[in-house]
């Protein structure tokens, strides 16, 4: 009886660290092991567990002293050489913890969680052949573990096997459905495949049980932005541009960037300069023919630099330029705002003239279905709200304003 009961006390510290460990109460699981040492200094197994405590604290530098202390009063103990090993990862000391855990796997070869962090150095060395290889050994010990699962569903989607990755995630989730990275990795190939609404809950589940997880936060944003065809079709023009940029790089340094910008802006230019001058000649042509100021009631003196409707214009896109930043960005406020301004916008094409132009008669449509394409955007679009609103608020608010001042009235 006196034997069992230093036994029945060593278990029951260890079930309660575990479980503590499980909750990440970290500090607890501390002082409870740290109690344990204080009884027995020697005891290997507290020493590996405060190894593990430390690691999840980041404490990488004494979780590597503890598994040290751990091999020195156990040297043939295969788990202290594995915390080892995740001491030194952590430390990106990455040859020494190849070395630990090859140490540890010669000790204990049928440990899983060995074969798994053997496969993760692996896949950091750039071998995910080879990592492929040693996941799949350690599944042969347990074809469920969820550490050699997931190892190997990293090596195979840096082999572009993403049907067998996809696979080997929905198993993973199937066996622990609160492994987040997991649902990460199966939202992310979700995405490859255009699988928006199933990668968007994947990825929101990831959030949920990891809500510091920046890669997931990342990949729901892109699929919200790729599950519309515009986005897509933006995405698809940026690939070739980014990698062009890389490309200048690699060649020119920091001057890359600049030059492409510069080559771009001259590109656009190039494109949009010739059709800028053939539709203002065109239409200057068209503007100041003689029989069409006199049929369109309007002078030359129009022309003049001192011309009131241009100064209404003005006046009416300084309103605009306040309208746009004092107003509220909430998508409420804008949407009856442009409710509003379609509404003067309808108002002026139908009343605003005695004589509808034939060319006009069906205008007061563009105020209505432009009011709608503005809300629509600033709903679908994901960059700020406040930049968004403020810019097509502006930009609504001035050409009805141009519109309405700069428009000359049909005489009666």
């Amino acid at each position: 009886m006196t034997e069992g009961q230093p036994l029945q006390h060593e278990a029951d510290w260890f079930v309660q660290a575990r479980n503590l460990v499980a909750v990440r109460r970290y500090a607890l699981a501390e002082e409870l092991t740290r109690r344990e040492l204080a009884r027995n200094p020697r005891s290997a197994v507290a020493l590996t567990v405060l190894s593990m405590v430390l690691s999840e604290q980041k404490r990488y530098a004494e979780a590597e002293a503890a598994a040290r202390s751990a091999i020195a009063v156990r040297p043939l103990y295969g788990e202290a050489y594995y915390l080892l090993a995740v001491g030194l990862i952590n430390q990106k000391r990455a040859t020494e913890a190849g070395a630990a855990i090859d140490t540890a796997l010669e000790l204990d070869p049928s440990d899983p969680k060995f074969y798994a962090l053997r496969s993760q150095l692996e896949l950091a060395w750039d071998f995910p052949a080879q990592a492929r290889a040693t996941a799949e050994a350690g599944l042969r010990w347990n074809p469920k573990h969820p550490d050699c699962l997931y190892q190997l569903l990293r090596a195979l989607r840096r082999l572009d096997d993403n049907a067998r990755a996809e696979t080997t995630a929905r198993t993973i989730i199937g066996l622990n459905p609160g492994y987040w990275r997991a649902h990460l990795a199966l939202g992310e190939l979700l995405l490859l495949r255009e699988a928006y609404l199933p990668a968007e809950e994947h990825f929101r589940t990831a959030l949920r049980l990891e809500p510091s997880s920046q890669d997931a936060k990342n990949g729901l944003s892109i699929t919200w932005k790729q599950r519309y065809w515009l986005p897509r079709q933006m995405e698809k023009l940026d690939t070739p541009l980014i990698k062009t940029g890389e490309w200048l790089e690699a060649r020119l340094g920091k001057a890359g960037y600049p030059l492409l910008f510069i080559g771009l802006v001259l590109v656009c230019s190039l494109l949009c300069l010739p059709l800028g001058l053939l539709y203002g000649w065109a239409y200057l042509r068209w503007r100041l023919a003689p029989v069409v100021l006199q049929l369109r009631g309007r002078p030359l003196a129009w022309l003049g630099p001192l011309n009131w409707r241009l100064a209404v214009a003005g006046v009416g896109c300084l309103g605009a330029l306040v309208l746009a930043v004092l107003l509220p960005t909430q998508l409420p406020v804008v949407a009856a705002t442009m409710a509003g301004l379609a509404a003067v916008g309808v108002w002026r094409e139908v009343w605003g003239e005695p004589v509808p132009e034939p060319d006009r008669r069906h205008v007061e449509w563009f105020w209505v279905v432009g009011a709608v394409a503005v809300v629509f955007l600033f709903w679908l679009d994901d960059t700020p709200p406040a930049f968004r609103a403020r810019l097509t608020l502006f930009g609504y608010a001035a050409a009805l304003s141009i519109m309405t001042f700069t428009q000359p009235q049909v005489s009666e």
